[in-house]
């Protein structure tokens, strides 16, 4: 009876979906349901003292909503043949047969009608761009790598999928994505002449840099590689840091060595690193600094050391990438352990730094078309008008031109439209979103023009096309 417990439980369940439509169906089944527990059940489940609190008295005191899944349950303990228990006497396979049929009937019908009873909606589906997708996208919008991993919303995954994102944001994940976007805009347009930026690349510290690691310049070793965006052209400053040890002392400082700055495979400066005659390296580090005039756009940096071939290191063990410690085993040579860019460097009134001043309505007609195309892209549709008044407004309210395009691109970058792929819950969907449907399936990011084109010419649905 204790397997008959459980058939119970699920018939009691069931019966919560015909209530319904009928509160009264759901506590009593029909004829043949009910013989079937008034055979197998009721001795063990009638009354107070039910076997298991499970009482199956039709008018138990308990609410049609307390039975919610419980007959669906009893129907897959039935069909399993795991009620009743081996112990107690079980029903011919005929009863089994009738009883399942009748119970998922019922199941089948009430299920049919709540469904036919939800309210109609015409709510959109949302889904959150993950973070490789929003990297992509900022890559294909500007032309330029970031890497906001510790700013983003992290995309939990589940069954090995991390493209699961949810359709709402946490005011918390808000001010993430804000900050994201002014984060991509500052780089993607600066505002004013004197506005500077720092960056900070650090080398992790268990790396041997005695050999040259991959993608550096032959006869070089250690060092670290790199591409940066400037936002805009000036004179920035390099700054170098050395490897130190406990005692704050450089590693590895026996000789002369070079450390070579080289700005998109061409040398720009070589710093010599030796030995300070008195042995107080506490000012090393002052001295590797330079001042270089870059150009605006994406630039490959490398810092790296000049190999100087020493004698295989006498070590017991197979050299390896993490051959030393710190303490046991110091370096032999000089690593390297940051590098600091900072900039622009410059006086406002320097050629490269200049900024036009223009009036708003010269603004808005400079960079209109600009933000246009960037809204249609990053939207994956037109930009409509509601969409482009916003961005003129955002364009009329800072004198600075710099300052208000920066504004403008933020703003495209933090509306919903650009963070969310909006699709339909049902009906087909249209040129645009098949668009982005197709781009984000194969290459995680927006469509190119290519498709908007064909998008906007309707021959993405076309079996022709």
């Amino acid at each position: 009876m204790r397997a008959l417990n459980y058939i119970v439980v699920l018939a009691l369940a069931a019966t919560h979906f015909v209530a319904a439509c009928n509160p009264a169906v759901a506590r009593e089944p029909s004829g043949e349901l009910k013989s079937f527990l008034e055979t197998h059940c009721v001795d063990c489940h009638d009354g107070p003292d039910a076997e298991r609190g499970l009482d199956l008295r039709w008018n138990s005191p308990e609410s049609s909503e307390s039975w919610v899944g419980k007959w669906e349950k009893i129907w897959n303990r039935v069909s399993a043949r795991q009620m009743p228990p081996p112990e107690y006497p079980r029903p011919e396979e005929e009863e089994y047969e009738t009883f399942l049929h009748d119970l998922g009937s019922v199941l089948d019908h009430h299920a049919s009608q709540l469904t036919e009873s939800e309210p109609k909606t015409d709510a959109n589906r949302l889904r959150r761009l993950t973070r490789t997708e929003y990297h992509n996208v900022i890559d294909d919008l500007f032309g330029f790598p970031v890497q906001l991993n510790e700013i983003l919303v992290k995309d939990e995954s589940s069954r090995g999928f991390d493209n699961l994102t949810t359709d709402t944001l946490s005011p918390a994940a808000i001010e993430r994505y804000l900050s994201a976007a002014q984060i991509v805009a500052s780089l993607a347009a600066p505002g004013k002449a004197d506005s500077s930026r720092g960056r900070t690349v650090r080398i992790p510290a268990d790396l041997t840099q005695d050999q040259r690691l991959p993608g550096m310049p032959f006869g070089s070793r250690g060092g670290v590689k790199f591409s940066h965006h400037f936002a805009k052209p000036g004179v920035y400053e390099f700054a170098f840091r050395l490897t130190r040890d406990r005692d704050e002392k450089v590693e590895g400082l026996y000789g002369t060595h070079h450390l070579d700055l080289l700005v998109d495979g061409v040398r720009q400066h070589r710093f010599e690193i030796k030995p300070p005659p008195r042995g107080d390296d506490t000012l090393l580090d002052a001295a590797l600094h330079i001042e270089l005039e870059i150009s605006e756009g994406m630039h490959e940096i490398i810092a790296t050391f000049e190999a100087n071939h020493h004698s295989v290191p006498t070590i017991r063990r197979q050299p390896f990438d993490a051959s030393f410690n710190r303490h046991r085993h110091p370096r032999k040579r000089p690593a390297l352990f940051e590098v600091t860019l900072f900039g622009p460097r410059t006086n406002p009134s320097h050629p490269l730094n200049r900024v036009s001043v223009s009036s708003v309505d010269e603004d808005v007609a400079k960079h209109g078309e600009e933000l246009s195309a960037l809204m249609r892209r990053a939207y994956r549709r037109p930009p409509t008008e509601e969409d482009w008044l916003a961005i003129k407004r955002i364009l009329q309210s800072n004198d600075d031109a710099g300052a208000s395009r920066q504004d403008a691109i933020a703003a495209v970058l933090s509306s919903p439209y650009f963070l969310f792929r909006i699709e339909p819950h049902a009906g087909p969907l249209d040129p645009w979103q098949l668009a982005s449907r197709l781009s984000f399936a194969l290459w995680s990011s927006v469509p190119d023009e290519q498709l908007l084109s064909d998008a906007s010419e309707a021959r993405l649905s076309s079996p022709e096309d």
